[in-house]
């Protein structure tokens, strides 16, 4: 494969840190142990994957009609696609072990390109399988998308084997999950987020289509019990459709439950995440937050992210990139990036509006003083004039973020704060900036890459 095909590759996928290292890292002890480290892995999904198609091919041997179901054929239809990934693993692990059993000979181009080859198709097949680098390496391949296929596809077997068993376990699961109780909670909730928020009708709305939605699983749950209760003495294709459609809502409504207690405790909150620090440390993309929940703030460490998601909020240090007032469902939070606070002028909930000496200009209530402090700094806030309000909400409704009026927020407006002067990107971008003008920063000294034709990707930082 040739670098240039890889590099593009490495921008699309994971790892670009480690990619920079293996083209232009030297070849030591380090290289063979990473070598040894992505054979490992990889390995790993050669393994699992060898064992689970065993398994379920002796299945399909004994229940043929399994294929007729359709949730299976789902599943065989996923494990499909991880064999089409596994078979791309395995001709690329044999290549990089015989060139670590090379005594001499050995081509470094090849083997570089190889092992980011190996790396690439292996973090591409964890994402399709629901496992990561990092876990992979840590533990054995267990709860992923693979192995759930695995296991619902061995539970459809026994409702074919075994129906009147499969029934029992299916009602004993009815009985534990409780839906009619769970529908009676969910409403009772509902009513009173409702009543202490009569004034938004999106939630309202928003509260009865998911109760809606659990009522109709179980609805549909309450007929395949039903039906299944009617033909347990019949182990047809039938019994194992209507028992994996069973197993399958009471799952759903499991899950719709869970969703539903988490966003009992977030509705009625506010919420802001604030972007307080960012890192590129090599290709490895970081960010802390500030997470400011009813006037208590708690400060992340610092959390890998995505290089997509780096160059989204790049410009956005010391800005709100989530903003979820109380009263208002996730899906309605602002995440289009603005300065703090900004997202609760206008609402009678926090404060109102003031006219003075001929200005319009807004004023929190006393008792948000604290949440106040938490987002501009004890002392820090200044009014907020409704024409900078009109500004904000109009980009908001473009989905475009808002600087101020006169680019007062933001990463470079940020990095000349007394506030964020001394975080890690400030930091960096002085010492940049001392480089720069330095006597080298022209030199054939500091070329080399600098240079090269690969100047203006954004591996190791240089591409800002």
């Amino acid at each position: 494969m040739k670098k240039s095909t890889l590099f593009g590759l490495a921008m699309l996928g994971a790892g670009a840190g480690l990619f920079l290292h293996l083209l232009f890292g030297p070849l030591d002890g380090d290289l063979k142990r990473e070598a040894q480290k992505e054979i490992e892995l990889a390995q790993k999904f050669l393994d699992s994957h060898s064992q689970r198609t065993t398994s379920i091919n002796a299945l399909l041997k004994k229940y043929p009609k399994l294929k007729e179901v359709p949730a299976v054929e789902e599943d065989l239809a996923f494990l499909r696609r991880e064999t089409r990934r596994i078979e791309q693993i395995r001709p690329l692990v044999k290549s990089l072990k015989e060139g670590l059993e090379e005594d001499s000979g050995l081509n470094e181009g090849n083997f570089r390109d190889q092992m980011v080859s190996l790396q690439l198709t292996v973090d591409a097949t964890g994402i399709l399988l629901g496992v990561y680098r990092e876990e992979a390496l840590k533990t054995p391949l267990t709860n992923t998308h693979a192995t759930a296929a695995e296991g619902r596809i061995k539970t459809a077997a026994e409702w074919f084997d075994n129906p009147q068993k499969a029934l029992k376990t299916l009602e004993a699961k009815w009985a534990q999950l409780d839906p009619k109780n769970i529908l009676d909670t969910m409403d009772t909730d509902r009513r009173q987020l409702v009543g202490r928020f009569v004034d938004n009708a999106r939630l309202a709305s928003g509260l009865k289509t998911r109760l809606d939605r659990v009522a109709n699983l179980v609805s549909d749950a309450e007929t395949s019990l039903k039906r299944l209760r009617e033909n347990a003495s019949k182990p047809s294709l039938p019994f194992g459709t209507q028992a994996m459609r069973l197993n399958t809502n009471l799952i759903a409504i499991e899950k719709g439950y869970a969703d539903w207690q988490n966003l009992m405790r977030e509705v009625p909150k506010d919420i802001d995440k604030l972007l307080v620090d960012m890192e590129d440390d090599n290709g490895r993309f970081k960010h802390k937050y500030r997470t400011i929940t009813d006037g208590q703030a708690v400060e992340s460490g610092w959390q890998t992210v995505s290089r997509t998601e780096y160059l989204k909020h790049e410009k956005h240090l010391g800005m709100t990139i989530y903003s979820k007032p109380a009263g208002t469902l996730p899906e309605d939070a602002t995440e289009t990036a603005g300065p703090p606070g900004y997202n609760y002028v206008g609402n009678s909930r926090y404060g109102r509006w003031v006219d003075r000496g001929g200005s319009r200009f807004w004023e929190f209530y006393g008792r948000y003083r604290l949440m106040q402090d938490l987002f501009w700094g004890v002392g820090g806030y200044r009014p907020i004039y409704y024409h900078d309000y009109r500004g904000y909400r109009s980009s908001i409704r473009r989905r475009s973020s808002y600087f101020g009026g006169k680019k007062q927020y933001g990463t470079a407006a940020a990095v000349k704060s007394n506030r964020y002067k001394n975080s890690s990107y400030a930091s960096r971008q002085r010492e940049r900036t001392r480089y720069s003008s330095s006597k080298y920063s022209g030199s054939k000294r500091s070329g080399g890459y600098r240079s090269s034709r690969y100047r203006s990707s954004s591996f190791g930082g240089g591409g800002k």
